[in-house]
């Protein structure tokens, strides 16, 4: 369960999340007509960043390396097997997730050595952090030779966080 979004800039509007169904909605100004919509109130950039946050593939064309945002760290917290994971990832570095010390026992690393000690927590390379999604939410496992023909992170993510821009609306039975 995600409980929350943030960043390391004061202009970024935090989420924090309950138990059971969050809806989140854009309010209309009182007195707006019904031509006025609610676009650009930050519905899909907020699909969006939690793409990025759980591992989507950072484009020089993505808005997280923009130069607008190039500076800014964003942050998830989730609970997952009871224990919280906090992680962050900025468009400075976006193969790069940073997770905090409390992070569970990770499934497919475990003596692996690929973790790497970072000043804030552990550092992941992205491959690694949707590998160790994959484990630890949809029990995605199986040797190298075997993991073409199975589902990864990224596809069963994309069922659950339906994207605008693939059609994500449109055809609820496709990611």
């Amino acid at each position: 369960m995600i409980l929350g979004l943030g960043c390391d800039q004061a202009a970024f509007k935090e989420l924090t999340f309950r138990p059971g169904l969050n809806v989140l909605l854009a309010d209309k100004s009182q007195g707006a007509t019904d031509l006025q919509s609610r676009n650009g109130a930050g519905k899909t950039s907020f699909v969006e960043l939690i793409h990025f946050l759980f591992g989507a593939n950072a484009s020089p064309k993505s808005i997280f390396r923009s130069e607008a945002l190039q500076g800014w760290t964003f942050n998830v917290s989730f609970r997952v097997d009871g224990d919280v994971v906090q992680a962050s990832r900025g468009g400075r570095k976006p193969s790069q997730i940073t997770c905090s010390s409390e992070c569970p026992e990770w499934p497919t690393m475990a003596g692996s050595g690929l973790l790497t000690d970072g000043r804030n927590g552990l550092v992941l390379k992205n491959d690694d952090w949707k590998r160790e999604l994959g484990a630890l939410w949809f029990g995605l496992t199986g040797a190298d030779e075997e993991e073409r023909f199975r589902p990864r992170f990224r596809s069963l993510f994309s069922m659950v966080a339906r994207r605008q821009e693939s059609g994500g609306f449109l055809y609820p039975t496709q990611h």
